[in-house]
């Protein structure tokens, strides 16, 4: 059900195990899906755990100031990772 989301939504990556939650690169391609009108340039996939957890931070922070204009501080992206 949630690879016939991600395809409707015109995502590429699929989910094939949990792991794939970890990667920075899902919910980047989620984002872009989700609110098309933002601009992602400046993020690119990170190529470790460190920067993956930088750009999922990235993304708390833009949902949370741009989008639901509320506190998502208690969301770790480090745990994500």
């Amino acid at each position: 059900m949630g690879n016939q989301i991600l395809k409707i939504l015109g995502a590429e990556d699929t989910i094939n195990d949990i792991e794939t939650f970890t990667y920075d690169s899902l919910y980047m391609q989620l984002f872009e899906a989700f609110f098309p009108n933002l601009n992602l340039d400046q993020i690119t996939p990170g190529e470790n755990a460190e920067e993956m957890a930088a750009n999922i931070q990235a993304l708390i922070d833009l949902l949370a100031e741009s989008i639901l204009e509320i506190d998502l501080s208690f969301i770790s992206s480090r745990a994500i990772v």
